[in-house]
């Protein structure tokens, strides 16, 4: 599901992972995205799975319903998928954890069967915001992530055995609103404006089929220095704009695993801030930034 955006062209480099996990990866593994000079906009794709908390937490207002984790898989040329800048075949994996989805509102409607409108849990270890951090992790490590990995290994709110105990932060978002623009009159406690996350579903628990959509600001980790805000107007600190799917494919091994959903390829469409000369942990890195314009809103 990739949206066309419409984006200015400027000048790309190269992002060295050593530089940006304080030189964690060896010379040899840096750079695991590797743009060159490439000046446009890129897409990033990943995918992973998804769980639910018990029904007796998520039934509570404010609590943690959703959350899960998976990989990078790629990053190439906006619409050329021939121009690669990072492939988890090639280069050290990059796993991400995502945690702290609430809903604020349910509204039965839509092509899926319900508008489910997302914000950040407040509940036990919440902070009020749905996050995505992605790591770094050394050469080797699995990304048969659906068989090896299970929702047991979840340590705690941000943390997951197997990428954030042996990862380095690269990167963390946050998602901030905007991507709701309608105050939906038949739910009078909540303003549907407010939600970071919206989605459609074929059902109000997973397993279920539909899509989601977001905007996200990167918030935490070296990497944020390098992203650009202010490019998209429903909300001027969000840096990326993200789209996903979500299915119940989902194999034998998975589901005992304690998986429940599928999410299939999110797609940031990016393009490059103006370059500027960092230098972290001693070396040089020449700063890449994201920013995009999105044309349709919910």
């Amino acid at each position: 599901m990739i949206r066309i955006v419409e984006m200015r062209r400027v000048a790309l480099a190269t992002v060295a992972a050593a530089a940006l996990s304080g030189g964690l990866s060896s010379a040899a593994s840096a750079a695991p995205i590797h743009t060159g000079g490439y000046n446009g906009p890129v897409e990033i794709q990943y995918n992973g799975f998804t769980t639910e908390n018990a029904s007796a937490n998520y039934a509570t207002p404010g609590n943690e319903r959703t959350w899960g984790a998976g990989f990078m898989t790629s990053m190439f040329e906006f619409g050329n998928s021939g121009n690669v800048f990072y492939s988890n075949a090639t280069g050290n994996p990059i796993g991400y954890v995502i945690y702290g989805l609430a809903d604020g509102s349910i509204i039965p409607g839509g092509m899926g069967g319900f508008n489910i409108y997302n914000v950040g849990c407040t509940g036990g270890d919440c902070d009020g915001s749905i996050h995505i951090d992605f790591y770094e992790l050394p050469g080797g490590s699995s990304t048969n992530f659906g068989t090896d990995l299970s929702i047991d290994d979840r340590t705690g709110f941000g943390d997951f055995t197997g990428i954030t105990d042996i990862g380095t932060l690269l990167m963390g978002w946050e998602f901030v609103p905007g991507i709701q623009t309608v105050d939906e009159l038949s739910t009078p406690g909540f303003d549907e404006r407010d939600a970071v996350l919206v989605q459609n579903a074929s059902a109000v628990t997973l397993p279920a089929t539909g899509d989601g959509d977001g905007y996200a600001a990167c918030t935490s980790g070296p990497a944020c220095a390098l992203f650009q805000s202010g490019n998209f107007p429903a909300n001027p600190l969000a840096d990326f704009f993200i789209q996903f799917s979500l299915s119940d494919a989902l194999t034998a091994a998975q589901e005992s695993n304690g998986w429940m959903g599928r999410i299939s390829d999110p797609v940031e469409a990016t393009v490059v801030s103006e370059p500027t000369v960092l230098a972290i942990s001693g070396l040089g890195l020449v700063a890449l930034g994201f920013a995009a314009r999105r044309r349709k809103t919910h």
